[in-house]
């Protein structure tokens, strides 16, 4: 079978100047794209709706909320979680009705990320859940827990603030969170075995502020200011190592593309990817000048789907599931948004008839 290489080929797949798009997600029990934001956006699309001309997206009521500023997707339990402000947590078991409901029993929080995941020494029994952090000062971490009620699991000091949270089922048999921020002066991370409990918390100097973390390939991946990802096998203080992509973007999405392969993405529209674990980048493109907040890709991973400003953009079907580039590697175009398609399958057909 022939290799496919990673092109910078992206689609404008959604745009409009009234509304900012925050947060990209992947319904893989559905095969729904969504995309949230503020005003109160949620918006969701099939693979063919995004292969549409013009795309497809279809708005879903959320029954109220404010500012909704991530989203996440829990398989197992098959929910899609979107957080916003004013502790504000909306829930659908399909994509397309939400709950529309004020879960979290906090006042006053701005949630700025969320993420899905086990917890095995939940009480009384392990469990999946979710973990949402805000970015209000204080830094609260939020736990879903068995009965969905969003306790307050763990409250910093007043200068903290959480910008991103991740879950990596893979260490050593145990479940481990991940949450970065800023203790107001440094970088700021918390771990837990527990998230229904209380977090370890500790400072690093590396950066003054993380806004993004992910997890995968037996790393953990945090985005900070000016172009600084750093990478740690663990997320213990310590552990971790700077790796620069090499431009000024504030990180605000990191995202694991599968094997090695990275995508990274800032506040001025770059889209860095790395090859190698974040040891080396490459800017792949730029969507304008707009801010990227959010990347996720699809199961199969050949499909990403990134949220910026007010946009939402696609790449198809550029790679292989191991991410292996053509040797030697076709060099990659940015290619008009109504004639990706066409030329993309030529593409394909040239490397197929190679191989």
């Amino acid at each position: 079978m022939a290799v496919i290489y990673w092109t910078a080929a992206w689609r404008r797949s959604y745009h409009d100047l009234a509304e900012t798009i925050k947060g990209a997600g992947y319904f893989a029990g559905q095969g729904l794209w969504i995309l949230c934001g503020s005003p109160s956006v949620i918006l969701t699309a099939t693979d063919d709706d995004l292969r549409e001309t013009p795309p497809v997206w279809t708005p879903r009521a959320d029954g109220g909320g404010s500012v909704h500023n991530a989203i996440s997707v829990n398989t197992v339990l098959g929910i899609a979680i979107v957080v916003g402000d004013s502790n504000w947590v909306n829930e659908s078991t399909d994509g397309i009705t939400w709950s529309g409901v004020q879960t979290s029993p906090a006042t006053g929080e701005n949630l700025s990320a969320v993420a899905g995941g086990y917890n095995s020494s939940g009480f009384p029994i392990p469990h999946e859940t979710a973990v949402a952090v805000s970015s209000t000062p204080g830094g609260k971490i939020f736990d879903r827990g068995l009965g969905g009620l969003w306790a307050n699991a763990d409250t910093g000091a007043v200068a903290d603030e959480l910008h991103g949270v991740c879950y990596a089922p893979d260490l050593s048999g145990f479940d481990d969170w991940l949450a970065v921020g800023t203790d107001g002066t440094n970088a700021l991370v918390a771990t837990s075995l527990d998230p229904s409990s209380l977090w370890t918390r500790y400072s690093t100097v590396e950066t003054a502020k993380l806004l993004s973390c992910a997890r995968g390939n037996g790393l953990f991946m945090a985005g900070g200011l000016a172009g600084i990802v750093m990478t740690s096998p663990t997320g213990l203080t310590g552990t971790w190592t700077v790796r620069p992509t090499g431009g000024a973007d504030d990180i605000a999405a990191v995202n694991h593309l599968g094997g090695s392969y990275w995508i990274a993405t800032g506040n001025t529209g770059s889209i860095y990817i790395s090859p190698d674990d974040g040891v080396s980048w490459s800017v792949s493109a730029a969507v304008g000048s707009e801010a990227v907040g959010g990347a996720v890709s699809d199961t199969t991973e050949r499909t990403t789907l990134i949220a910026s400003t007010n946009s939402g953009w696609t790449s198809f079907d550029e790679t292989q599931a191991d991410h292996t580039p053509v040797d030697p590697p076709t060099s990659e175009v940015v290619l008009s948004e109504n004639t990706e398609y066409a030329a993309q399958a030529i593409t394909r057909l040239v490397q197929q008839f190679r191989g």
